[in-house]
């Protein structure tokens, strides 16, 4: 408990929300623990703690008023204050505050580190001047490297990564070597079996890991010693004997490091060692124990590395154009192809992850110049026997893909010989490559190739893309490769199609159903049949009226629809999104197309056979016979009314179809009410067409004008009035005639130009065929009121 003297009687106040709140007060005093010097103060009348503050030695610690100290703790980011009751208190703490800060290491008066590391803590006092004889700076006494200290090395490491006297400490124990000692006793230990104290040994260096030192990990890492490092990781107490993972033979028998390509450079050979072990140590032996600081310092290091290495490829063309001819050579090995294709995947990796974009972009576009798309590393890389060479090259594509995707699509549209191109390589190897991961990684690269909605928003460090380079690359599509995706899905239809002959024989016979086929083959049959739904969904999403010309022509869609019958649900789930594509493009031309083939019912009848279960399938169906109600699909309603309307009406779980019916009944309630208003309008037209004499006879006499007394005609165009046709009928008033609204402006034209014709014939003439009649000017009587 801190001595109750009035100088070190203070009030605690913290800063919330820009507001200075009072805490409380008590009696402040310095106290150590664990190495490390903490500002405490105890209430005045209890023992209980109300603030503890760690001093940091870059902590700034000032005075204001005289009274009162001010600071912002490391640790927590507050803001506080202590305010004395006496202000030459104030003085005399700040002091000693800032003379332990000055020294930068811990002046405790009597305090021993090798005995008291365990102790809790205690007051202690710091002078108030750096010259005061009483002060004692402590000297680190480190414990002597043997089996008997190993307690007190751990207790030392434990506790040195927090505290203020760390870079004294790192100090000393690289110039004691006292890693290396460290290591000669696990070495030792390992020989006795001491299981003890290997794990003591493995406390330790998690400790040293933990004090994210970089010159501790250069030590650690370096040649001499990381076989070493890896031994002590592998007597991880947390794993026990039997999981324990044998990283030192992992990094000498497993790991074999190939140059496919001499570098002919130590430096860099050194980086690339280090790179390695070091992402090893990160992602496997530490990743149970790096903390973030400990994490970034080796992300620092191995990024640094990276940066180098491409740095010295792309500035060393030699190198390039050495690695570029080796794939070129006609009597290349298997085994050395796969490893030049893994090489450059792993190159290309390195490149994309780099930070520095000038140094990506630099990679990049040396790689261009060398054309590596046409040196065969994809081509050949995708039919590679060795499933590891496949996924390199399809981990090529996609990160060429990512870098600039317009590139990859010029470089297929120039390409002159489909059965050879890249695109052919790759459609190939998606409908065909036994391995899931390789069909996978394929789809992603086709979707990110055929997408071409931000083409002109993409940069491209060798061509700008515009609208006609995407109208190009789309009728290239479809024009030689689209027809791919029909060779699971329909093989009567490409037998005049050369790249999708060539698909379907690379794809063999495992759609023959007449044959006994194992399940390996039936479920690749079944992922190739789902792979090509997947794409022509993703076609009529993207491509428009091309992919519509597709469909429609090839009526693709009544063999996915038969689909919807299959026993495998991840096919059936294939055709009805497939199906959802299709009602989702709005467009009439595959409702009708829908509706003509039937290619509703199998989905009908999936649905009756999956009965009310819930699951994936069930609501994929629901969610599109919604689509259609609250879209409004009148063409498919009706269908569905129509054929369907018995069943569905007795699916009462969910209301989807309850008010799809709903629907298509007031859509029929609306086709009769509109048969009856043209039923209507057909009889009106008849009866104005039986009195067609009377108007015939009205424009053919030559009757007197009569003017209205209360209006006058317009005499201009810009007083024309605007009526619409009306029924005639006799005025009980006057001889004159009543006529309705008529959109034809009266023009009051002179009277020498009135004329009509004289004949019957002339009547029926201009009946037959409409006649230009002679202008008159008509005045009429619009019942004594003006109309506008």
């Amino acid at each position: 408990m801190a001595e109750k003297d009035i100088n070190k009687r203070v009030k605690v106040y913290k800063c919330t929300n820009n507001d200075w709140q009072d805490r409380g007060t008590g009696y402040v005093s310095l106290v150590t623990d664990a190495g490390m010097v903490f500002l405490e103060v105890e209430f005045e009348a209890s023992p209980t703690e109300l603030l503890r503050s760690r001093i940091s030695d870059n902590a700034s610690f000032t005075s204001q008023k005289d009274s009162l100290i001010v600071w912002t703790d490391k640790d927590t980011d507050e803001d506080l204050a202590l305010s004395f009751q006496i202000a030459q208190g104030c003085s005399d703490f700040l002091s000693q505050i800032q003379n332990w800060q000055a020294r930068s290491a811990s002046v405790l008066d009597g305090w021993d580190q090798s005995s008291n590391l365990g102790d809790d803590s205690r007051e202690i006092f710091v002078p108030s001047s750096a010259d005061d004889d009483d002060a004692t700076e402590i000297v680190i006494d480190i414990p002597p490297v043997n089996l008997n200290a190993l307690e007190d090395i751990h207790k030392l490491f434990g506790v040195m990564h927090l505290s203020p006297l760390k870079d004294r400490f790192i100090t000393k124990l690289l110039n004691q070597n006292y890693f290396g000692k460290l290591f000669d006793l696990f070495s030792l230990c390992e020989d006795l079996e001491d299981a003890a104290s290997l794990r003591t040994l493995f406390f330790i260096f998690r400790s040293a890991v933990l004090i994210n030192d970089p010159s501790i990990f250069e030590l650690l890492f370096s040649d001499e010693y990381i076989l070493k490092f890896m031994g002590v990781f592998e007597y991880d107490p947390g794993l026990g004997t039997k999981k324990r993972i044998p990283h030192r033979e992992y990094i000498q028998k497993q790991a074999v490091f190939r140059e496919v390509v001499p570098f002919n450079n130590e430096e860099i050979l050194a980086k690339i060692h280090q790179t390695f072990r070091l992402t090893y140590l990160r992602d496997v032996v530490l990743v149970r124990f790096l903390d973030d600081a400990s994490f970034n310092t080796l992300n620092s290091t191995i990024t640094f590395n990276n940066t180098d290495i491409i740095v010295w490829v792309t500035r060393n063309g030699e190198y390039l154009d050495r690695l570029f001819s080796r794939f070129r050579e006609a009597g290349l090995s298997v085994e050395d192809r796969k490893y030049l294709i893994v090489f450059l995947h792993e190159m290309m990796i390195l490149a994309k992850n780099l930070q520095n974009i000038d140094v990506k972009a630099r990679f990049f576009k040396v790689l261009c110049q060398h054309e590596y798309l046409s040196s065969g590393v994809i081509h050949q890389g995708l039919m590679h026997p060795d499933v590891v060479a496949r996924l390199a090259a399809a981990g090529i594509l996609d990160i060429s893909l990512s870098w600039d995707s317009s590139m990859v699509r010029i470089f297929i549209i120039q390409e002159k010989h489909h059965l050879s191109s890249l695109m052919f390589f790759i459609l190939k190897a998606f409908l065909s490559d036994r391995e899931m991961g390789v069909r996978v990684q394929l789809g992603e690269n086709l979707r990110n190739l055929l997408d071409v909605s931000n083409f002109q928003a993409e940069s491209s460090t060798l061509m700008s893309g515009t609208s006609s380079e995407r109208e190009v690359f789309l009728t290239t599509f479809y024009d030689r490769y689209v027809t791919a995706f029909l060779a699971p899905l329909d093989r009567d239809r490409i037998k005049k199609d050369p790249v999708a002959m060539a698909i379907s024989d690379a794809i063999g016979d495992i759609f023959d159903t007449s044959r006994e086929q194992d399940s390996g083959t039936r479920d690749l049959a079944n992922a190739l049949r789902e792979a090509s739904c997947e794409m022509l969904a993703f076609c009529i999403g993207h491509h428009g009226y091309r992919a519509k010309y597709f469909i429609l022509e090839t009526n693709i869609a009544g063999k996915i629809s038969q689909l919807l019958l299959s026993k495998e649900k991840p096919v059936v789930l294939a055709a009805v999104r497939f199906l959802r594509s299709m009602i989702a493009a709005k467009d009439d031309y595959y409702n009708r197309h829908l509706i003509r083939f039937k290619l509703l019912d199998p989905l009908i009848e999936a649905l009756k056979r999956n009965g009310a279960r819930y699951n994936l399938l069930n609501s994929a169906i629901l969610e599109l016979f919604e689509y259609i109600r609250k879209e409004n699909v009148a063409d498919l309603i009706k269908y569905l009314g129509e054929m369907h309307g018995d069943y569905l009406k007795g699916i009462d779980y969910v209301e989807t179809f309850q008010l799809l019916l709903i629907k298509y009944s007031q859509m029929q309630d609306y086709t009769q009410e509109q048969d009856t208003q043209s039923l209507a309008s057909s009889n009106s037209t008849l009866s104005r067409s039986d009195g067609g004499d009377l108007d015939d006879e009205y424009f053919s006499k030559d009757d007197d004008i009569v003017t209205p007394p209360s209006t006058s005609v317009p005499s201009s165009p810009s007083e024309d009035r605007e009526f619409k046709p009306m029924k005639r009928a006799k005025s009980p008033e006057d001889d004159t005639f009543v006529l309705k609204k008529s959109k034809v402006s009266l023009v009051d034209y002179s009277d020498e130009d009135d004329a009509s014709p004289s004949t019957s014939d002339s009547a029926a003439k201009s009946e037959d065929k409409p006649q230009p009649k002679k202008k008159r000017g008509i005045n009429f009587n619009l019942n004594k009121r003006s109309s506008s």
